[in-house]
Protein backbone atom coordinates (compact mmCIF):
# COMPACT_ATOMS: atom_id res chain seq x y z
CA UNK A 1 0.00 0.00 0.00
CA UNK A 2 2.99 2.52 0.70
CA UNK A 3 4.85 1.80 -2.34
CA UNK A 4 1.35 2.18 -4.37
CA UNK A 5 0.76 5.83 -2.75
CA UNK A 6 4.67 6.69 -3.13
CA UNK A 7 4.23 5.49 -6.73
CA UNK A 8 1.45 8.16 -7.53
CA UNK A 9 2.89 10.56 -5.33
CA UNK A 10 5.84 10.61 -7.58
CA UNK A 11 4.14 10.75 -10.99
CA UNK A 12 1.79 13.58 -9.70
CA UNK A 13 5.30 15.38 -8.67
CA UNK A 14 6.38 14.45 -12.36
CA UNK A 15 2.82 16.06 -14.32
CA UNK A 16 3.15 18.53 -11.95
CA UNK A 17 6.47 20.01 -13.13
CA UNK A 18 5.50 19.28 -16.72
CA UNK A 19 2.75 21.71 -16.51
CA UNK A 20 5.52 24.26 -15.13
CA UNK A 21 7.99 24.17 -18.46
CA UNK A 22 7.18 27.10 -20.71
CA UNK A 23 8.96 26.46 -23.56
CA UNK A 24 9.42 29.16 -26.30
CA UNK A 25 10.22 27.60 -30.05
CA UNK A 26 10.96 31.66 -30.81
CA UNK A 27 13.90 32.53 -33.24
CA UNK A 28 15.09 36.16 -34.12
CA UNK A 29 15.60 38.00 -37.21
CA UNK A 30 16.81 41.48 -37.98
CA UNK A 31 17.05 42.85 -41.21
CA UNK A 32 20.70 43.98 -42.89
CA UNK A 33 20.35 47.32 -44.50
CA UNK A 34 22.60 48.70 -46.15
CA UNK A 35 23.67 52.37 -47.27
CA UNK A 36 26.03 54.95 -48.01
CA UNK A 37 28.42 56.52 -46.43
CA UNK A 38 27.59 58.63 -43.37
CA UNK A 39 24.05 57.70 -43.83
CA UNK A 40 20.74 56.52 -41.14
CA UNK A 41 20.52 52.79 -40.30
CA UNK A 42 17.22 50.96 -39.30
CA UNK A 43 17.16 47.81 -38.13
CA UNK A 44 13.90 46.10 -36.78
CA UNK A 45 14.04 42.84 -34.87
CA UNK A 46 11.31 40.47 -34.84
CA UNK A 47 10.30 37.34 -33.62
CA UNK A 48 8.90 33.70 -35.26
CA UNK A 49 6.42 33.34 -32.58
CA UNK A 50 4.17 35.61 -30.98
CA UNK A 51 5.51 36.78 -27.61
CA UNK A 52 3.97 38.27 -24.57
CA UNK A 53 7.31 39.29 -22.64
CA UNK A 54 10.80 39.68 -23.72
CA UNK A 55 14.05 41.66 -22.81
CA UNK A 56 16.04 43.07 -25.81
CA UNK A 57 19.27 45.10 -25.36
CA UNK A 58 22.05 46.26 -27.30
CA UNK A 59 25.17 44.22 -26.91
CA UNK A 60 27.64 45.43 -29.58
CA UNK A 61 27.52 47.70 -32.38
CA UNK A 62 31.21 48.82 -32.94
CA UNK A 63 31.87 51.14 -35.55
CA UNK A 64 28.17 52.44 -35.89
CA UNK A 65 26.90 55.55 -34.02
CA UNK A 66 23.61 54.54 -31.54
CA UNK A 67 20.78 56.94 -32.60
CA UNK A 68 17.60 55.23 -30.50
CA UNK A 69 15.64 52.45 -30.82
CA UNK A 70 11.47 52.16 -30.25
CA UNK A 71 8.89 49.50 -29.84
CA UNK A 72 5.18 50.08 -29.02
CA UNK A 73 3.89 49.43 -26.02
CA UNK A 74 7.16 48.85 -24.15
CA UNK A 75 9.33 49.79 -21.79
CA UNK A 76 11.89 52.11 -23.81
CA UNK A 77 15.48 53.15 -22.43
CA UNK A 78 16.70 55.32 -25.32
CA UNK A 79 20.04 55.82 -23.57
CA UNK A 80 21.31 52.19 -23.31
CA UNK A 81 19.38 50.76 -26.12
CA UNK A 82 16.99 48.32 -23.93
CA UNK A 83 13.58 47.27 -24.38
CA UNK A 84 11.36 45.43 -22.11
CA UNK A 85 7.94 44.25 -23.08
CA UNK A 86 5.19 42.12 -20.96
CA UNK A 87 1.60 41.96 -21.50
CA UNK A 88 -1.73 39.64 -20.58
CA UNK A 89 -3.41 41.15 -23.95
CA UNK A 90 -2.16 40.89 -27.63
CA UNK A 91 1.31 39.23 -28.45
CA UNK A 92 3.91 41.15 -30.16
CA UNK A 93 6.04 39.55 -33.20
CA UNK A 94 8.02 43.16 -33.66
CA UNK A 95 10.50 43.74 -30.79
CA UNK A 96 11.97 47.09 -31.33
CA UNK A 97 13.44 49.03 -33.83
CA UNK A 98 16.99 50.70 -33.56
CA UNK A 99 18.41 53.95 -34.96
CA UNK A 100 22.15 54.08 -36.18
CA UNK A 101 24.28 56.91 -38.19
CA UNK A 102 26.78 55.12 -40.84
CA UNK A 103 30.64 56.79 -40.53
CA UNK A 104 32.17 58.18 -43.63
CA UNK A 105 33.80 55.32 -45.32
CA UNK A 106 36.14 55.25 -48.51
CA UNK A 107 35.46 51.94 -49.11
CA UNK A 108 32.78 49.46 -48.94
CA UNK A 109 32.48 48.13 -44.80
CA UNK A 110 30.36 45.58 -42.53
CA UNK A 111 29.81 46.46 -39.70
CA UNK A 112 27.91 43.87 -37.04
CA UNK A 113 24.88 44.82 -34.47
CA UNK A 114 24.41 42.41 -31.70
CA UNK A 115 21.57 42.35 -29.89
CA UNK A 116 20.58 40.23 -26.72
CA UNK A 117 17.27 38.62 -26.55
CA UNK A 118 16.75 36.85 -23.42
CA UNK A 119 19.12 34.17 -23.55
CA UNK A 120 19.49 34.16 -27.18
CA UNK A 121 21.55 36.83 -29.62
CA UNK A 122 20.76 37.65 -32.83
CA UNK A 123 23.51 39.79 -35.53
CA UNK A 124 22.88 41.94 -38.02
CA UNK A 125 25.01 42.89 -40.79
CA UNK A 126 24.90 46.41 -41.42
CA UNK A 127 27.02 47.00 -45.33
CA UNK A 128 28.15 51.28 -46.13
CA UNK A 129 29.31 52.00 -49.41
CA UNK A 130 31.39 54.72 -50.13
Amino acid sequence: MKNRILKIAVLFIIIFLGLLTIEVNAAYKSNDPTVTSGGTITITVKSTESLENYDISLKSYTGLTYVSCSAENAAVNKTTGKISFATLGTPVTTLGTYTFKAPQVTETTKFSVIFDIGVTQNKSTVTVNP
